[in-house]
């Protein structure tokens, strides 16, 4: 509307030009939604342009003449290439002023726009954009975003929310404009101004307890809320690094744990089996690679090979696992406190409390250098072991996500039924004996389920077999192992 109108009335360009400039400087009225961007179409974004190098001096002809000389080689663009390179920088996104007298916060948060595989941009995202997952403000941001409200609030500070390629412009003496108008280029960070014309910005891209980098510049004393439990947190996972001592019933249901919570294979019932005198035990699935379990003299878990993946090994002081190794390498180290194991590898700490000769977990530390940075180790989840109908149960939760998972018995007693759920699906597993003295492993779904079936010769296995099924198929042709 607004070049329709220039057109018509050209004599009156600059009297338009004025008025758009002044627009700049009007107070925008806050609403209690998403903040979004606010655009003023006051000056547009300075076209920046790209710094190309200048083109080397042609070769003299003395050059030319030179024993060996060989023409410097042409580098050909394509022309999609050219015209990707061409628009990275967006000349027709926003331009936000921040003006003077208020104080000002920005939150910037602008996702990748190029498609680098088509050498294509992205359209510039909407406020309805921000419910998806790629363009909402979430983890670090969020949090911070939030720490920020409640530290500085919207009455007393102008909040701005940047998530679309943006020329910001400050209204200050020193000029201090940022630039976020590359669209191959992910921007991330803050920035604070008093609203005072004399004072320069804080500008950074650290997030991590920005309501203190705030707070120092502003003059206040300001405190992030989440700091008093990521120190709590520290303390309670160098604690758990720590052994005193185990309860007697660790040590004989410790293959059982190993096999469950660190190799994550469930193919050998050592709940069910007696390894005296066992030295190994090899699988052969028909087409797999074989699996070998080796034992020490007391029947423990202290090496697994899987031919076509991995070969752990666990070393044991006092009768119990201290770490396991993998290619040589220490991965998993544990610690044992009364009836609780903890486990910690590079990423995580978990902690197992035994119930009867069962093993829930109980609690789960993210440990990275990147969590630890970002003040932010534990999981976020919840556990709960509670006893309910007759059963044992693991009550647990990400988030908005429920979880369970229930036994019939916690000794292990058969016949045995273990109930889980997880996001509305669910699944049972039961362990029975049959009139033939085998044991019936059988894990039911609605999308896959399975049964094992193992015969026994005093405790020891001398064979078994497996089959499958999808949804209300029939079960596979018998697997014999």
């Amino acid at each position: 509307m607004l070049n329709k109108y220039l057109r018509r009335m050209p004599f009156m360009i600059t009297a338009l030009l004025v008025v758009g400039t002044a627009a700049t400087q009007k107070k925008t009225v806050k609403k209690k939604a998403v903040k979004t961007v606010r655009k003023y179409f006051g000056p547009p974004p300075p076209i920046v342009k790209d710094v190309v190098e200048a083109p080397p001096p042609p070769p003299s002809l003395s050059d030319s003449k030179q024993p060996g000389y060989a023409a410097p080689p042409m580098i050909m663009v394509s022309p999609q290439e050219a015209k990707f390179e061409k628009e990275k920088i967006c000349t027709d996104c926003d331009t936000l002023v921040l003006e003077a007298r208020k104080p000002q916060v920005v939150i910037y948060d602008v996702k990748w726009m190029a498609d680098r595989e088509s050498r294509t941009y992205r359209s510039q995202p909407k406020a309805a954009d921000l419910s998806t997952d790629y363009y909402s403000m979430r983890g670090l941001v969020k949090r911070e975003w939030d720490e920020l409200h409640q530290n500085f609030p919207e009455s007393d500070v102008n909040y701005h929310h940047v998530y679309r390629n943006t020329f910001i412009k400050v209204a200050n003496n020193h000029k201090q404009n940022l630039n976020l108008l590359d669209r191959q280029l992910r921007h991330e960070g803050f920035i604070y101004w008093s609203g005072k014309p004399e004072a320069e910005i804080l500008q950074g891209n650290k997030m991590v307890k920005l309501t203190e980098q705030i707070g120092k510049a502003a003059n206040v004393d300001k405190t992030s809320s989440y700091y008093a439990s990521f120190k709590k947190d520290s303390l309670t996972v160098e604690k758990l690094m720590q052994t005193t001592r185990a309860a007697k019933d660790v040590e004989p249901n410790i293959n059982a744990f190993l096999q469950q919570e660190i190799l994550g294979e469930y193919i050998i019932p050592f709940q069910f089996i007696n390894l005296k005198n066992v030295s190994s035990i090899s699988l052969l699935p028909n087409g797999k690679e074989k699996l070998t379990f080796k034992f020490n003299q007391m029947g423990q878990l202290t090496e697994y090979i899987d031919e076509g993946d991995e070969h752990l090994i666990i070393k044991y002081s006092s009768n119990l696992p201290q770490t396991i190794s993998r290619d040589g390498k220490i991965k998993t180290r544990l610690f044992y406190q009364d009836d609780v194991i903890i486990t910690k590898d590079d990423y995580r700490l978990e902690t197992f409390k035994m119930v009867g000769r069962l093993f829930l977990e109980s609690d789960r530390y993210s440990i990275e250098k990147a969590d630890y940075e970002e003040m932010k180790i534990n999981s976020g989840q919840t556990y709960k072991i509670a006893a309910r109908n007759s059963q044992t149960c693991l009550d647990y939760s990400d988030g908005d996500r429920n979880s369970s998972v229930c036994y019939s018995n916690n000794q292990w007693t058969l016949p045995l039924t273990m109930t889980e759920s997880y996001g509305g699906d669910s699944q049972t597993k039961t362990f029975t004996m049959n009139n033939e003295g085998e044991l019936m492993v059988q894990n039911i779904n609605k999308y896959k389920s399975s049964k094992m079936v193992y015969q026994l010769e005093n405790e020891i296995i001398k064979a078994f077999q497996s089959v499958q099924k999808r949804g209300d198929d029939s079960y596979s042709t018998p697997n014999e192992i």
